[in-house]
């Protein structure tokens, strides 16, 4: 099924279908949560196309390492599942920020690219929009939320105080 597409299409398919074999939806995910609550008031931080375009554009020897990591993790990557929700439970940000990237970890473009120079972004969009009047609520997935490089690392870096919310 996967014959004839990019090596990061690939791996992000392949990576969701221990998900879904113990039960998990998208369509019972936060994202659809988030849209029935406020349906009117969304701004989206990144489009899908964006996202696609950030992966697409890895060099390809970096898309191989991420669709060889993909491979070779695949029967892990159910049960860690479970230790990353326990993880966001406690509010562990460092086993969280370990646990997320774990796939990614022997190649730092990886990181980078999907990660830390995202969430830089995003803690620059964040601290204009505290600039301005009125409640705003953010919400991004969680290996963005923990570790070195994470949205409230570049954010505490520039002197802002985040506080988890349980």
């Amino acid at each position: 099924m996967i014959d004839g597409t990019k090596p990061w299409f690939a791996a992000a398919a392949l990576a969701v279908v221990p998900l879904f074999e113990r039960g998990y939806s998208p369509s019972e995910g936060v994202e659809r949560a988030l849209a029935a609550a406020h349906p009117q008031g969304q701004q989206a931080l990144e489009t899908a196309e964006f996202q696609f375009d950030l992966m697409d554009g890895l060099p390809r020897d970096a898309q191989i390492a991420w669709l060889d990591s993909v491979v070779d993790q695949y029967d892990t990557i159910g049960p860690q599942i479970g230790q990353i929700i326990a993880a966001w439970r406690k509010g562990d940000a460092e086993a969280l920020g370990r646990l997320m990237t774990a796939d990614m970890k022997d190649d730092p473009r990886l990181v980078e690219t999907l990660l830390t120079r995202r969430n830089a972004t995003w803690a620059k969009w964040i601290e204009a929009r505290l600039k301005q009047p009125g409640t705003v609520f953010v919400a991004v997935g969680a290996g963005h939320l923990a570790g070195k490089g994470s949205v409230q690392d570049d954010l505490a870096r520039d002197g802002i105080t985040v506080t988890r919310v349980q």
